[in-house]
């Protein structure tokens, strides 16, 4: 049997706790996970290329399967483990969700793929300044910006980008 340390098992633990929340409130206000947050279950482990789907969790790990080859595979608590839910970008004012960003990029791109994440540095600037004017450009690397482009271009190919709100979430505003 795997032995984890106090932190590995609270760190887990917290992971779950959240998900767990999160299939809760989407119950109790009869949505489904996908209607009310697509980035909920789209997760980033660290060591890993792409993006992974949270399949299932089980008593010491999270199944996921890999949104590049469709494999799937146990995501143990010493993996650093993400939602993109969780992941926001550095702004002069205040931090900006992920899921704004990909959004402004689905505008700017008109539904299309954004450029290539292998594109020179330069290129990779200049567009996040024209799709994110306000970043901050001492807190956000180049390498932070290709991960984004390569995360949008990922979750468009394989059709997991819903910017549609909620209804109960539109009659509120």
């Amino acid at each position: 049997m795997v032995q984890f340390s106090q932190d590995e098992r609270e760190y887990f633990l917290h992971i779950l706790e959240k998900y767990i929340s999160c299939i809760y409130l989407d119950n109790v206000n009869n949505k489904t996970q996908k209607e009310s947050n697509m980035l909920k279950e789209i997760l980033s482990i660290s060591g890993k290329p792409g993006l992974f789907k949270l399949i299932n969790n089980t008593a010491n790990a999270l199944i996921v399967e890999s949104l590049l080859d469709g494999k799937r595979f146990p995501a143990y608590s010493n993996a650093k483990i993400i939602a993109l839910e969780d992941i926001s970008i550095y702004t002069e004012d205040e931090d900006m969700p992920l899921k704004t960003v990909f959004k402004r990029m689905y505008e700017k791109e008109e539904g299309k793929p954004a450029i290539n994440h292998k594109e020179s540095s330069a290129a990779i600037t200049n567009y996040i300044e024209s799709v994110i004017p306000e970043y901050d450009a001492d807190r956000v690397y180049v390498s932070d910006m290709r991960k984004m482009i390569q995360w949008y271009n990922l979750l468009l190919d394989k059709n997991l980008l819903n910017f549609d709100e909620p209804e109960e979430e539109k009659k509120e505003e």
